[in-house]
């Protein structure tokens, strides 16, 4: 790596400071150090070495894989906020009450996606996973959670309670991508293609399925996305609350 010092540039130059970064960061020392520190957060804030590995729900190559791969891609990289992904997904995979399959291949989806990829996955969740959404009703319209008459289907969700709350997951996304949304009265149209590129993009790391709610205006039509099974057992990984848990991975009997 050419040093900062190598070359004729102004010390208070960005590029100097640029150069002196990726010099110190892919050193041998600032390699080690990273490492070292990443180690250390696993140990102290997630208490890897403190979970009972009697009870572990990820087989144990599995989790090796997962901790080698989130140690490289974490030494290879500047970005703290995808560290604290990779500690918080590995601490709850040693903790978690599910089969957890595949593990490294969610800390590469993290590794790949953005921070707004993920904010928005946290915002399907909010809109279109909300309690009570897989629920039948008794006679008297009340929620009967669990309940399923032995006469029915199997307990499921219709595609009509996903897509009335279009507009909502329209606002809600653009919000979590910082879009104003309220453009005073009478409101402006914003535009949703910013949000629904980033659902699309979702899609493809098999985190989010669309839901046919016909053809949309472009750039301002109403969109409909919900978090894939995937989708929801990465942000369980991530320690998000995820209502509806129990129906899409039910316990394992006996």
């Amino acid at each position: 790596m050419l040093a900062a010092g190598e070359i004729a540039l102004p010390q208070g130059s960005p590029l100097f400071k640029l150069l002196g970064l990726l010099n110190d960061h892919f050193s041998d020392k600032g390699k080690r150090e990273r490492a070292e520190a990443f180690w250390a957060a696993l140990r102290d804030q997630q208490k890897l070495l403190e979970a009972d590995f009697s009870k572990l729900k990820v087989r144990v190559e599995d989790l090796a894989e997962a901790v080698q791969l989130a140690v490289l891609r974490d030494v290879e990289s500047f970005n703290d906020a995808k560290r604290d992904h990779y500690l918080m997904i590995l601490g709850n995979a040693v903790r978690s009450q599910e089969q957890v399959k595949d593990l490294a291949s969610f800390i590469q989806d993290v590794e790949q996606l953005g921070e707004q990829d993920i904010v928005v996955l946290k915002a399907l969740n909010v809109v279109m996973n909300k309690a009570g959404d897989w629920h039948p009703k008794s006679d008297k319209n009340v929620l009967i959670p669990g309940y399923q008459s032995p006469i029915s289907k199997p307990i499921s969700i219709h595609p009509s309670v996903l897509i009335q709350r279009s507009q909502e997951l329209s606002v809600q996304t653009a919000q979590a991508l910082g879009i104003k949304t309220d453009s005073g009265i009478p409101a402006r149209p914003f535009s949703r293609e910013e949000a629904f590129s980033v659902c699309a993009r979702l899609q493809g790391f098999g985190l989010a399925h669309e839901v046919d709610a016909g053809a949309r205006e472009v750039p301002h039509g109403n969109f409909c996305f919900r978090p894939s099974k995937r989708g929801l057992m990465l942000l369980k990984l991530l320690g998000e609350d995820v209502p509806n848990w129990e129906l899409c991975f039910p316990p394992a009997k006996g």
